[in-house]
């Protein structure tokens, strides 16, 4: 959604949470997060929200530029958390989807993760928060960017 409205001038921040798995689990089978979990994520995503979109909202251009920032959230933010500048990074999905009885279920295998310093999965895994500036104008070019 956030690259469709790029394409249409419109710029835009997309947000991803990162559950634990056990975390995950819960949420596929009940469609809702244990409450000592949602608690937590609650207090820690207006924390951090109230950071991110306060550095970002004092960017030049960033009302106008056609972009999307991408953040990633860790699922369990260390205490000295920082915004980290990083880059897409390449995990390999194996299938995600297995067959159960007559029907498959959505059952995502673990990724390989990308594990260059810069990599956003990389940088969420160390419990800090990832911002990735996705351009589709220059996608296929290194993008160097400054926070």
């Amino acid at each position: 959604a956030c690259l469709e409205g790029n394409i249409a001038g419109v710029p835009a921040v997309g947000l991803s949470q990162v559950l634990a798995p056990e975390v995950f689990r819960y949420w596929d089978e009940h469609r809702e997060l244990p409450d000592k979990d949602l608690k937590r994520l609650q207090k820690q995503i207006d924390e951090i929200l109230d950071r991110v979109f306060e550095m970002l909202m004092a960017r030049s251009g960033f009302y106008t530029e056609p972009v999307t920032w991408n953040v990633n959230l860790p699922f369990q933010a260390v205490e000295d958390w920082q915004i980290v500048p990083a880059f897409l990074g390449h995990n390999f999905y194996g299938s995600c989807f297995k067959k159960s009885g007559a029907e498959y279920r959505h059952q995502l295998e673990r990724p390989a993760p990308d594990e260059r310093d810069e990599a956003d999965g990389h940088v969420v895994t160390q419990g800090h928060v990832s911002l990735s500036r996705l351009d589709i104008r220059s996608f296929g070019r290194l993008d160097g960017w400054m926070l």
